[in-house]
Formats: structure tokens, sequence, C-alpha cells
């Protein structure tokens, strides 16, 4: 049987101009997830999506191994959403981090406000009525983490393991089509899944199925648990 281990990236910074680049913890969350990474053995494979937290996830869970790693392989197919495209084709005001962190403060509480315009904005782009006012639609997002997902698992060996630096989005749409939830809980999923945590993915002749969801036991030490975020 092959394996793939989807692994979400560590925190970004969230707020920040460039929400792209990992946070300070998001970084220590890399190497902690690395340690248990490699405690699972060697993976044949190491893909990851073209974005900056891909990349300094990937570096900070392999920077400190001895052994000798397969070259990573950058597959936009892996890549997040543009969530900031989606929030500005409901209102133009959260089309930019510096205005959207400007309009959040007319609100008393800007975290409840964005959460609920966050929601709206997903479930307006999702709903396939406005495909478009995107540069990329739901369907084609889908369509294009679906076929990252089935080229790695045709080309990777019976016996060969892979892992897969990438985001919540892609990871819940995985997810999603493996556990045959309805789409409406895509988002619900996306937000339960922890910073640097991952999903395992079990491929045989006869099936492909999630064997492990979430996993994030690295972290639940005493010492660790202020690690566990999920932005």
């Amino acid at each position: 049987m092959a394996t793939i281990y989807l692994i979400r990236h560590g925190q970004a910074s969230f707020g920040a101009d460039d929400y792209d680049a990992l946070s300070e913890l998001g970084h220590e969350q890399a190497i902690v997830a690395g340690e248990a990474l490699f405690k699972k053995g060697l993976p044949q494979r190491i893909l990851a999506g073209t974005m900056l937290r891909h990349f300094q996830t990937y570096d900070g869970a392999t920077k400190d191994s001895i052994a000798s790693l397969p070259e990573l392989e950058k597959v936009e197919g892996w890549n997040e959403y543009d969530h900031q495209a989606v929030l500005g084709a409901l209102d133009e005001r959260l089309a930019t981090p510096a205005s959207m962190k400007a309009y959040m403060r007319e609100f008393p509480d800007p975290k409840k406000a964005f959460v609920k315009m966050y929601q709206e904005a997903i479930e307006r782009w999702a709903s396939g009525k406005h495909d478009d006012d995107y540069a990329e639609s739901w369907s084609q997002f889908q369509q294009r983490v679906s076929d990252a997902f089935a080229n790695l698992g045709a080309t990777l060996g019976a016996k060969e393991s892979a892992w897969v630096f990438t985001s919540g989005g892609p990871i819940s749409v995985i997810l999603q089509q493996l556990l045959q939830l309805p789409q409406r809980n895509i988002l619900k999923l996306n937000w339960t899944l922890v910073n640097a945590g991952f999903s395992k993915v079990v491929i045989t002749p006869n099936k492909t199925f999630l064997a492990t969801l979430n996993e994030h036991s690295h972290f639940e030490a005493p010492d660790k648990q202020a690690m566990i975020t999920y932005k």
C-alpha cells in the first residue's frame, strides 16, 4: 500500500501585509511537525504547493534532518485558493489586507464580524452562481486539487510514502471526497485543521481511504499545547 501525508502549513501571518509568510510560531510548529513526521519513516517523495508558507513549513520540518531526502517537487495544484480575492468579490473593502483592517475597525467585535463575512464570501464562491467574479471558480479549485491528488496517487509506488506540504483548503477538499461529506461541510472541516498537523491517506489496489485525520499529538505535551492554532 502507498501512503500520503497531507501536512498543513504552520501558522501564517494573519492580519499582516504578507499573510503568506509564516509567523514566528509557525516556524516553531514546522520544526515540531518535522520531528513527528520523521518518526514515521523516510518518504520516497516530498511535494509542496508553490506558496511561501508551504516552502517555509517544508524547510522547518526538514532542516535538521541528516537523512538523504528526495528533491522537493513543487506543484501548483496543491496551492490554497486566493482568500483575499474571494473576500474582495463579496465586498471591495475586503480586497486587500490594508483595506480589510481599516474596515474591520468599524465593528465593535472585529473578529466576529470577519468570521461572518468570511463564511458569506466562501458560500457565495462555492454556490457557483457568480463564477464570472472569480479568476478561479470553486469547481475549478476542487478540480485542480483533485487532479493533483489523483496524479500523486497514480505515480506513487505500491510501498512508497509521500509528504505533501499544502494548506487547509486543499486538504479539506480531499478529506471531503474521501469521507463523502456534504460540500457545505468543507468550510467547517477547514476550520478544525491544526496548523502543522497532518492527515494520512492510504492507497491500496482496491480503495483509497483516510487512516488518520488532523493528527497533532506532537503538540499535546504540556509544554507544547500553546502551539495548537488553526489559522
